[in-house]
């Protein structure tokens, strides 16, 4: 989330000035910050069955693994 508002700060601040290299910066920023995003979205997505879960970011992939025990 945080680089998504980043972004989006460089990215106006690069439209009101003129400046393309604030632009680019900007721009940059969101498309780093759409892998948060998706794991963000996975986990409001997963329904869990009982209270013992454990989920952890997944170390090589985009994503995350989820230990649930009945």
């Amino acid at each position: 989330m945080p680089a998504t508002i980043i972004g989006s700060r460089f990215g106006i601040a690069g439209v009101i000035t003129g400046n393309s290299l604030l632009m680019i910066i900007g721009v940059c920023q969101i498309f780093a910050g759409a892998g948060d995003l998706l794991v963000i979205t996975m986990l409001l997505r997963y329904k869990t069955t009982g209270k013992n879960v454990i989920i952890m970011d997944h170390p090589t992939e985009v994503g995350l693994i989820v230990y649930e025990r009945d």
